[in-house]
């Protein structure tokens, strides 16, 4: 009599009494005739070398799954990569113009209006079914509808645009003098050597980053600029922290600082209104909506909400960090009025320390990755603009 439990169990031989082949049900009908070819990958024995590849590989292997194409992390980096970098270091000067509770108050502002209309945004191209700001337009208002919103979206990516390139021309020469370069005078901090680092980044460096069509394309580029981005986060917040009094004259406690920071506010109309802008643009994703919910693996509001919700969610966490500890560390500093004013935190007197350095070099590189974020949706607005009606 045969038992149950072997009469349920899959057979392992085949009929002619040989074991039987698990195949990969890629294989095609030639490749079946060679068992080797046929087998899964999970079948396969592995040499030695073929094991440590593997394992090497590993990490590399989570990462493509974490960013696939159109999936919701990878949207995430598309969306706050635009604005996080260079938007970050500019927040302390919100918090030391307005103090931490109208700073804090505004930071909320931002992320609550950011957060809102992207959804609007987002609900519109679910409507019309438009990957662009222009399409969206074209459907809702015609023709020209589409040709005054490409000319507005054009004009809004070239003053992100601007900024970008102003950022990078004025940090690159003042980055190579911290680590000691000597610059010839064509590439140092004069009007020249600014120009001739502008030009080089638009053409030498931004040029090749803005050739693909799709944001998906960028994704690795994102997630890298998303990674430098926490680490300056990480590296503002934890110096906060390193001063003491026992370090001399001039030095003050954390408490000390912070106990500065909370009750010594001067809040004006000036600093309100030069804070502002700085929160909008610390928030500005919106011109890549249309683009990343047209892109999504799954085009429905949920994952768009959860895009939106993430990546709102993590900007706000980074900008409260640097917003807040950037301005405690020079709270109580006698140069604290000019160091605010530069209205970036990496140009403070930190000291000659390796990693504010690097953090400047950080900064280089997610500038130059977002770029092309700004190229992208303004080469399609461009599109629309002249060949809609050919």
């Amino acid at each position: 009599m045969i038992d149950k439990h072997q009469q349920s169990e899959p057979s392992l031989l085949s009929e002619s009494g040989k074991p039987k082949v698990e195949c990969n049900p890629s294989c095609t009908t030639d490749q079946a005739s060679n068992a080797n070819e046929c087998l899964s990958p999970a079948t396969i024995p592995l040499s030695p070398s073929q094991k440590l590849v593997h394992l090497v590989s590993s990490p590399v292997r989570l990462v493509k799954r974490q960013v696939s194409p159109g999936s919701v992390n990878a949207s995430v980096f598309a969306l706050i990569i635009i604005c996080m970098g260079a938007g970050t270091i500019t927040i302390p000067y919100v918090f030391y113009e307005n103090g931490l509770i109208l700073g804090t108050l505004f930071v909320f502002f931002g992320a609550s209006l950011s957060i809102y209309t992207g959804f609007l945004i987002a609900f519109c191209a679910e409507r019309t079914g438009g990957a662009s700001f222009e399409e969206i337009a074209y459907h809702l208002y015609g023709t020209r509808g589409m040709r005054f919103t490409s000319f507005c979206n054009i004009c809004c990516n070239i003053g992100f645009l601007i900024s970008y390139v102003v950022l990078f021309k004025d940090l690159t020469p003042y980055a190579l003098n911290l680590f000691g370069a000597t610059l010839p005078s064509y590439l140092d901090d004069s009007k020249l050597g600014k120009t001739v680092w502008a030009t080089l980044f638009c053409f030498l460096a931004l040029l090749p980053l803005s050739l693909p069509r799709e944001l998906t394309a960028l994704r690795f580029t994102s997630l890298i600029s998303f990674g430098i981005s926490l680490f300056m986060v990480m590296t503002i917040f934890l110096l906060s922290f390193r001063e003491t009094e026992a370090d001399g004259f001039q030095k003050h406690d954390f408490s000390e600082r912070w106990h500065t920071a909370a009750t010594q506010t001067k809040v004006s109309l000036a600093g309100i209104f030069n804070s502002l802008p700085l929160i909008i643009f610390s928030y500005m994703y919106h011109p890549n909506i249309p683009a990343i919910y047209h892109e999504l693996k799954k085009k429905n509001m949920i994952s768009m909400k959860k895009v939106l919700g993430i990546g709102t969610g993590l900007a706000t966490v980074a900008y409260f960090l640097v917003g807040i500890f950037g301005y405690v560390t020079f709270s109580m500093n006698p140069n604290c009025d000019e160091i605010m004013d530069e209205q970036n935190i990496l140009k403070a007197d930190y000291g000659d320390l390796t990693i504010i350095k690097v953090c400047l070099v950080g900064v280089l590189i997610v500038v130059l990755f977002a770029s092309p974020f700004c190229v992208l949706p303004s080469k399609d607005a461009i599109e629309e603009l002249i060949m809609k009606d050919r």
